[in-house]
């Protein structure tokens, strides 16, 4: 995605992680900022977004489509340690 650093309704910056990153992971999407509802539920820039409710978080737009207005899980890869992360639903 071109686009994919733009932040969203969520408050996610989300980028491919490429290997020059130095992540102890190979696949994912690194968090390169967060605002709202993103930073509110704990995620933090330098996070890597592996999986969003089960599912491969393979690119920036299908996170996107994933995440909409509703509840999600997120795992995610903070430094060497794996963690869920809870997104709640949007506020209407």
């Amino acid at each position: 995605d071109v686009a994919s650093a733009k932040p969203d309704s969520v408050g996610l910056e989300l980028r491919p992680l490429r290997p020059q990153d130095g992540a102890p992971v190979d696949h994912g999407l690194l968090v390169e900022g967060a605002s709202g509802r993103a930073a509110q539920a704990g995620l933090e820039p330098g996070d890597i977004v592996l999986r969003v409710d089960g599912k491969p978080a393979d690119t920036p737009s299908a996170v996107r489509a994933a995440l909409g207005g509703r509840p999600v899980a997120l795992l995610v890869q903070r430094g060497l340690e794996q963690q869920y992360v809870a997104l709640p639903a949007a506020r209407s």
